[in-house]
Order: structure tokens, then sequence, then C-alpha cells
């Protein structure tokens, strides 16, 4: 099998004519070195010449530009063979040695997962193995193992070195950031010039082996986006479409059908995806400026109740209800869009949509419920059998996170129609990553659009045009999946750069060459999200009609593209309330327990709790390990402490937020202040009055507790006891990544 040249779809065609033709250009290419006299720095020469020569012959001659890409990945390997640089005992690493003893290869990259999954995934210290005399670190203990059993199988060749200096007998530094993958191996080059010269074939192969996915290559560059049935059994079908790049975990723009569970392949996002709703407010109606100032509600909390939602969707009431309603980071967004023009209103009959309408394009998915789920097999790299506990387990939470995810879309939507003072109605709701049950197999998308469903949207970057299709179900090859979107051309690190180098640039940022407006307050990440980081949208349609695939049924131009907002209001009080700093994050937190079991709940708890993650708060700082130190407070045996109330000052106010007319408009919140001591206690939970006094009480009698405590404490050391009581080691639980994933320690328990 091979791939259409214009979009990277996986195709069937006859081999007969291939193999001639493969056959009589490789005697050909071969025999010319040996005829003609070539040696040594000259055969080198020729081969890089006529690697050339046949890109340069696949560009404009398309329809052989498949036979001629597998001859050039022979004539690569050819290449290296002839180089007289490279010397089995020379590899290219970093200056200086690691904590292992060794220098480092491969820039620190974890080399396992960059050959199975095509993913650029930094190692970890902690993770080091040494082989020939080179430290290489690898992203877990899974990865790690793998290498030491068949290191052959994961090291780059030419001992890292730049494959085209390699094969002109110099020695230049090899960049996994640049990287191919050609044959199960993997070639490293200098820098982005050498790497496109090196590899043209911007139409996209996937090259078969056997009947085994090797290599796919995405428009523009090489992906290096490879599975490998040893690693990834039981694949046994890909579909790459043209806005494949490669991910955080897997490949983006692919689908991919096997008989296993691969989490990886969906990775922490799940269930995200588009939905397109129509208002019923024309465009010619609106206000961009003063519409700009109310949907920044978005950046607030929502006020609603989730667990109304969440039953009315069958899902349990208490699935993440914090996170409902909101966007969240990266490429999400919530974008206010004109109907630009319509070429088949046949095909949009019972729609209800017109040119002139407004139209509300949001992007999102599960949010910290995704990443939660994910947690739980973040390190399967092997695939979850459909039969086990733990694959059941896991599919269960995802069809959840997808429902999940399909709901918070709509709670966005709802929460800027109000804003707008518009209605609103579903027009499609397109997720494309998730994984679904068919009779032949399990069908893993990762940023390809569910395609069995009458209009998909087709997302542009914030200044380009977005499209409506309508998919057609004439190429079972497909996978019943569609381009999602553009597509990323250049990963967030390396945008640094290449957008908002001035102030001038970033104000240009956040406006659209169509008079349109972008909100997006968090200057990395409007670098990163910049238009130019994308690919060309119109492209990735056209690439969709030649393969007839899907067919343009509307445009939508991009008005207001909201992203990340910040309130304003909050960030000023918090500025006043600690003097000019905007962190106003607790130091420590107070919790009361009450019910059955609370001595065996709490003594699972008591002592060290560590959580590794690198500061989501502080994104280039260093350190990864935080430590909570987690104490037992027992008034159970204490007397109660008489609060005279000629000590306290109760005060009354409105509470805001939740809760209704009446929680607004009356003096339910109460404020209780002792006035010896000037501890002060809140209560805004409970809907009443009265209620909340006496959960303001029960606060302060808690305060006076912790008080004595500390008072205690300080009394036994003058040295800060409560701080040293903190030991930054022996965890009694640790918890990894964003998502609070809890690690388990060998025996199968809490570490």
């Amino acid at each position: 099998m091979l791939t259409d040249h214009e979009t990277g779809l996986i195709r069937v065609v006859p081999y007969s004519f291939h193999l001639i033709v493969d056959f009589a250009v490789g005697v050909v290419f071969l025999a010319a070195p040996f005829v003609l006299g070539f040696k040594g720095i000259d055969f080198a020469y020729y081969v890089v010449n006529a690697l050339a020569v046949l890109t340069v012959v696949s560009l404009h001659k398309p329809e052989a530009a498949e036979p001629q890409t597998l001859v050039a990945a022979t004539l690569l390997s050819i290449a290296n063979l002839s180089s007289p640089a490279f010397s089995a005992d020379e590899y290219n690493t970093s200056s200086g040695l690691t904590a292992a003893g060794a220098p480092l290869g491969m820039h620190g990259v974890d080399p396992v997962t960059f050959v199975n999954l095509g993913n650029r995934i930094d190692g970890a210290a902690r993770h080091t193995a040494v082989h020939d005399g080179v430290a290489y670190y690898f992203s877990s203990k899974e990865t790690m193992d793998k290498f030491t059993a068949k290191p052959a199988g994961y090291l780059p060749q030419n001992g890292g070195f730049c494959t085209f200096g390699v094969s002109v007998g110099k020695k230049f530094d090899g960049d996994p950031q640049f990287a191919a993958i050609v044959d199960g191996k993997l070639y490293l080059f200098l820098n982005e010039e050498i790497f496109r010269e090196f590899q043209k074939d911007e139409a996209g192969t996937i090259a078969k082996d056997g009947g085994k996915p090797v290599l796919i290559r995405a428009r523009g560059a090489v992906e290096a986006i490879r599975c490998k049935t040893d690693l990834l059994a039981g694949v046994s079908h890909v579909a790459a479409f043209p806005d494949l790049h490669p991910g955080k975990y897997g490949p983006v723009g692919s689908a991919i059908l096997a008989d296993r569970i691969y989490p990886q392949l969906i990775g922490n996002d799940i269930g995200c995806g588009m939905s397109l709703f129509a208002l019923d407010l024309p465009a010619r109606k609106l206000r961009l400026d003063k519409a700009a100032q109310k949907i920044r509600v978005l950046e607030e909390p929502w006020h609603g109740d989730p667990g109304a939602c969440l039953a009315a969707d069958g899902l349990p009431t208490d699935l993440h209800p914090v996170a409902l309603g909101t966007i969240g980071g990266g490429n999400h967004f919530c974008e206010l869009q004109e109907l630009d023009s319509l070429s088949d209103d046949c095909l949009l009959a019972g729609t209800d949509i017109r040119k002139g309408d407004l139209m509300l394009l949001v992007h999102s998915g599960s949010r910290s419920l995704g990443m939660a789920v994910f947690g739980t097999v973040l390190e399967s790299f092997s695939g979850l059998d459909l039969d086990s506990t733990v694959g059941r387990t896991y599919l269960a939470a995802h069809n959840d996170a997808v429902r999940w995810a399909s709901l918070n879309r709509r709670l966005i939507a709802e929460r800027a129609a109000r804003a707008l003072r518009s209605d609103l109605r579903l027009v499609a709701d397109a997720p494309h990553n998730l994984i679904e049950e068919h009779d032949d197999g399990l069908l893993h998308r990762k940023g390809a659009a569910k395609a069995d469903m009458p209009l998909v949207p087709l997302a542009g970057s914030r200044d380009a045009l977005s499209y409506l299709l309508v998919p057609k179900a004439n190429r079972p090859e497909a996978l019943a999946s569609l381009a999602h979107g553009s597509g990323r051309k250049y990963d967030r690190r390396s945008m640094a750069g290449r957008a908002g180098t001035t102030r001038s640039d970033r104000d240009g940022l956040i406006r659209t060459s169509f008079g349109g407006h972008v909100i997006c307050e968090d200057r990395q990440l409007l670098i990163e999200e910049a238009p130019n980081a994308y690919k060309d949208p119109n492209q990735v349609l056209d690439d969709l009609r030649t393969s007839d695939l899907a067919q343009s049924v509307a445009t939508l131009k991009p008005l207001l593209t909201f992203k990340k907002a910040v309130n304003r209001e909050l960030a000023a009080a918090r500025r006043d309330k600690h003097g000019g700093c905007d962190g106003a994050d607790p130091s420590s937190a107070l919790v009361t327990l009450s019910g059955n079991q609370i001595p065996e709940f709490t003594n699972t708890w008591i002592g060290t709790v560590q959580w590794i993650c690198k500061s989501p708060f502080r994104a280039h700082h260093r350190r990864q390990n935080w430590y909570v130190g987690v104490f037992s407070i027992d008034n159970s045996d204490l007397p109660e402490i008489d609060l005279e109330t000629s000590a306290l000052r109760i005060e009354t106010f409105r509470s805001g937020g939740p809760g209704g007319q009446h929680q607004n408009t009356t003096d339910s919140g109460v404020r209780v202040t002792h006035l010896p001591t000037g501890l002060v206690a809140v209560s805004t939970d409970e809907r009443s009055q009265h209620r909340n006094r006496r959960v303001a009480l029960d606060r302060l009698v808690a305060r006076f507790i912790l008080k004595r405590e500390e008072s205690l404490a300080r009394d036994r050391s003058a040295q800060n006891q409560l701080h040293r009581l903190l030991e930054r080691g022996n965890p009694v639980r640790v918890f990894k990544g964003e998502g609070f994933a809890e690690m388990k320690n060998q025996a199968g328990g809490r570490r």
C-alpha cells in the first residue's frame, strides 16, 4: 500500500508497475558510480546529487514520486555506508559529563519514544542508560528498559552526527529536532535548511514493508512518525491527512486502526473537538468592540449548575464540575465568525443558515478530566487489551471524557451567546481525539475529525478562513475521518523569533487581515499560536477535494477570536492585597473532615506528599519536585472554646456568585471577627444567613485550634518548627504531572 501524492492518504495500488520502475531506476543509479569509476568522496557526492535529482523529478512528476521515494531511501543507506568519516567508537555527544560519568547523547531526547512514536520528548536524568560510553536520557523506566534490551534498534545512525555531513566526509552536529526515520533507523541533521534540502518530498508518503507501517511523511518536511508493529502490535491500517504533524504523544492528523487500545495515540485531551453553532444575530448588527468586552466573561469560572448539566447528559454529577464551561489553553478557542459564502444550499437544507449569519466555532476538550484519565495509563506504551480490566476501565472513563468534552463546548457556546444576548443552535459537533470500537478493531483518531456525520467544520488559523464540509463516504481507506484543521507547521518551541519579536509585531498579532480582533493576553501563547505557525488551510481543503473526501459548502470569516483574557478586577484586588504582587496563592490550608472512618483516611495522607511536575506558572523554571506537609489536628478530646458574644463582631453581606436571585439580593454571607485576637472567618457557602453563621463560627473555632497548635510548636523550637516539620523526602504519596496521577511503588501500592 502506498499513499496519494497530494494528500498523504493511504490507497491501494497495483505493485507490479512500481516494482518494474523501482528495479529499472535502482539498477541505473546504483550501477552508474561503478561504471564511471567513482570512489570514496566522489561516490558519496554522487549519491547525494542523485538523491537531489530524484527529489526534483518527484516534484515535477507526481505520478512517479512513490517509487522514487523508495529508491531515495535506498540511496540514503548507501550514502551512509560509503562514508569514511564515521567509525564505530565515535559518537556525537554534548559537552561535559552526566551524573553517570558519561557524556550525553541525543541532546537528552528519549530515543525510544522518538523511534517508536515519532515524538521528540526530553528524557530525565533519573532514567539514564549508558551504552558504549555514552549516556542517554529516557522519559520513563519502560522506555529505558526497551533501550537496554535492544540498543541497536534505537541508536541514531552515524553516531548521532548529521547524516548529510557524514555522507560528504564531515562531522556536523545532529539535532533531534530535524530527524527522519527510514527503514526503522533514526537519522539526524544539522539544521532545518539541510533537512529540507535532503527531503523535499512535500507530497508525503506512507511506505509499507510487509503490510507494516514504516514511515510517514507530511507536507513540507519529514515528520518521522513511525508505528512499528513489534511495539504497536495489531496495527492494521493507517490514514494520514494533510494536516499531519508531530504531537506530544503521537501523530496529529491521523487515524489508526488496531486490535489494542493505545492511550498514547490519543493523549491527554480526550474528546477534544470542534462544535459549530449558529446565532440568531446577523453579522451586520454586531458591534465588534462591544462584543470583545462582553465575551471576556469566558475567562471567569462558570456559575451554572454543573450537577444538573452532567446528570442531563447521563454523566456522574461529581465528574470534574469545576472545569465545565471553560476553554483551556493551547490551541483552544471560541471564535465568532460570519458566514461569508455558501456554495451549495441544497446540502445545507435543514440547517437554516444563510449568508451573513453569525456563527460560533468552539474548540475545546475534556480539560483536567482527560489529563486525569490519561494519567492512569500514562506509561502504557505497549497498549491495553480490550478485554482486560485496565483496558475496559480506561475505555469507560475515556467515553465519559468524550461526552464531557462535548457538553463543555456547548456550555462555552451558551455562555458566549448569553453575553451577546443571542440564542443559538447546534450545526455540527465533530470530536477529533477519541477511540471508537468497530467490528474490525479499535479506531484511534488523533486530530482527525469524525466524518460519519452530515457536516464537519475545518478550522483555519485565526487569520484565515474556516470551512464547513460535507464528508463523502466513497473512500473507506480514509477510516471515516477527515483533517480537523490546518495543522501546525512549526512547533511551539520553534515559534520564538518567528513572530512577535517587537511590540508592533505583537500588536499585529491581535488584529487580522479581515478586520477582526484576537483576545489573547498571554504573550507567550499569542506568539505560539501566531497564524504563521499553521499550514495553509486552503491547501488542506484542496487536498481533501482532490482526494474526493469532502466538499466545502460554506466559508466562515473570523471576526473575534477569544483565547485568554486577564480578569483585571481580580488581578487589581490581588495586587492591592499583596502589596503589588500578583501571587495570592495560600501558603497553607485547613481542611475540616466529618463522617466515618476518618482516622483510616487521614493515616494515608499524614506526612509528606510529593508532586513531580514543572510549574505551570513558571514555564522555564528548572524545579519539578514540590512538597506539601500534611498534619492532623484532632479536636475531638479538646474542651469547647467559649466564644462570648461580646467578643465577636458579626457582619452580613451579599454573597454574589451562583445561587440564583435570592443569593445575590439578600445579605446571606456572614463574616465573624474575634475582636481580642483579630481572627476572621467567612462563609458564603450556604444560601441562608443562619447556616452561614454556624459555618463561620465553626471555622473560627478551627482557627483557634490551629493557632494554639502553632503556638505550641513555636514554644518547642525557636527555629520555625512548623517549617521544619515538612520533610523533603520519604513521601507517603507521590503524584506526577498536571493531572496529579498518583504513582505506585513496585509492590503495587502507593509510594
